[in-house]
């Protein structure tokens, strides 16, 4: 640029002002289309059939929901291998990928098994038959000991107690266990500081970690 000559390349406020609402306004149609169009990824997993014979749909262009393809021939519980899942701003319920019939098909009516089992597990009691009890409660205890933060008070055959955390981002537990005939039934209590606290989360983390052996990973 001649700087001799300065506005030779300085556009008038009121162009500015337009190419400023232009671009803006691409920006919105883009966004727009972005949160519209489903946003798939690759992993595999294993499914459970909510209901007999679920729907399939057609993958469509830039992987939306197509038209109805068919039925999936399989009984509520049945367990079928997904290839991935798709979900955008305005689908909270994520689809499922399936190998059907020579391709990839959606598939309906169906949650990771994961996902029913953390579901499932809403109640602060648990069941335990003694064939599984002893290394359930070896369970309950490595995830306690484990949390960053939490002190472990009291650790015995029927009581894991830890203390009353003074940081008001963690969780206390208790635990306790009363053994019947053929099981043991475990009662679990999480508390905070936290103001408005619900207990309810923190204790299926904990009851899915008993009942697998495994950490819950929300993966949506």
């Amino acid at each position: 640029m001649d700087i001799r000559f300065p506005n030779v390349y300085r556009t008038s406020n009121s162009l500015t002002r337009a190419l400023q609402i232009g671009v803006a306004v691409l920006c919105m149609v883009c966004s727009g289309c972005a949160l519209f169009s489903p946003r798939v990824t690759y992993v595999k997993l294993q499914l459970l059939l909510l209901i007999d014979k679920p729907t399939v749909y057609n993958i469509g262009d830039d992987n939306v929901i197509g038209s109805r393809y068919g039925t999936y021939p399989g009984k509520k519980f049945d367990t079928v291998i997904s290839v991935g899942y798709t979900t955008s701003t305005f689908n909270a319920v994520p689809m499922y990928i399936i190998a059907f019939d020579s391709g990839y098909v959606y598939l309906s009516n169906c949650l990771p098994v994961d996902e029913y089992i953390f579901r499932d597990l809403t109640g602060s009691d648990m069941s335990v038959p003694d064939s599984i009890d002893k290394r359930n409660w070896s369970r309950a205890l490595a995830y306690i000991a484990h949390q960053p933060g939490i002190e472990v008070e009291v650790a015995s055959n029927n009581l894991i107690q830890t203390k009353i955390p003074r940081d008001s981002a963690l969780v206390g537990y208790s635990v306790t266990r009363t053994p019947y005939k053929g099981y043991s039934r475990y009662g679990i209590t999480c508390t905070s500081r936290r103001k408005n606290f619900d207990s309810n989360y923190p204790v299926q983390l904990l009851s899915f970690y008993i009942y697998t052996g495994r950490d819950y990973v929300r993966f949506y």
